[in-house]
């Protein structure tokens, strides 16, 4: 549980703070009215790239760390989550905690897209007010 914890909260909070900035900065240099659900989709395509990137490391850990406790009891090599990283980076490099990168992103761009211009649409029809 904690491995997963760690890796989804970050990620999550990234996310969401990505898209609102760049959601902020999109209205604010652009002087025209701007389709809400268009906004949502670039906007939420380019924050779930920002957010998986930033915390790619921690979902390596968390894969590593799994694949340990599926293996035969007593056959687990990392005791802790951090334990797991430094080891990770002494023996594959920053590009080790990077590996598989590329798919991971050709996913949640379109997946964060989606969910956030269904979020923006959904607050158009059921007519939320901006909070800004």
């Amino acid at each position: 549980c904690g491995p997963a914890v760690l890796s989804l909260a970050p990620n999550l909070a990234i996310n969401f703070s990505a898209y609102d900035f760049l959601k902020g900065k999109f209205e604010e240099t652009s002087g025209q009215r701007v389709n809400r659900t268009s906004i949502g989709a670039i906007c939420g395509f380019v924050a779930g790239w920002v957010a998986n990137t930033a915390t790619y490391p921690l979902h390596v850990v968390k894969r590593i760390m799994q694949a340990d406790t599926a293996t035969a009891v007593g056959a687990q090599r990392h005791r802790s989550a951090l334990e797991c990283f430094r080891s990770t980076l002494r023996e594959r490099g920053v590009t080790g905690l990077y590996r598989g990168l590329p798919v991971t992103l050709a996913r949640s761009g379109p997946v964060c897209a989606t969910n956030f211009a269904v979020f923006e649409f959904a607050k158009k029809r059921f007519r939320v007010s901006p909070s800004r």
